[in-house]
């Protein structure tokens, strides 16, 4: 399958500040290098309620932070700064998630770092 890059900068169902307190806790778990994005019904405009569906990417070399300890420290700032909402994380790794669901996930996702 041939890889689509995220769109960018495409309104969400995401108020600004929610989208600064999840890449400000990406940022502070994972590093500058990490990528954010958001796929599922918040992405969409047409849609209605549903969960923070979030897909993490790093560079090859950085994806030893994908770790259960990582995921669960973002969670808490994520939750700290968004209050308690329901939020899945997808590791962007061959290694931890089935590779056809994440060219499923990429081909509609939202690059959260680009949206303003």
């Amino acid at each position: 399958m041939e890889y689509k890059p995220p769109t960018t900068g495409k309104p969400v169902r995401l108020s600004e500040e929610e989208i600064a307190a999840i890449n400000q806790a990406a940022k502070t778990v994972f590093g500058d290098s990490v990528s954010v994005l958001l796929f599922g019904s918040r992405a969409d405009l047409t849609q209605k309620g549903g969960d923070i569906d979030l897909l993490l990417q790093l560079p090859e070399p950085e994806k030893s932070a994908f770790t259960l300890d990582n995921k669960i420290s973002f969670l808490v700032r994520v939750k700290k700064g968004i209050g308690d909402q329901k939020i899945d994380v997808v590791y962007d790794d061959v290694t931890k998630t089935n590779p056809t669901f994440l060219e499923m996930i990429r081909e509609k996702a939202v690059l959260l770092n680009a949206v303003k």
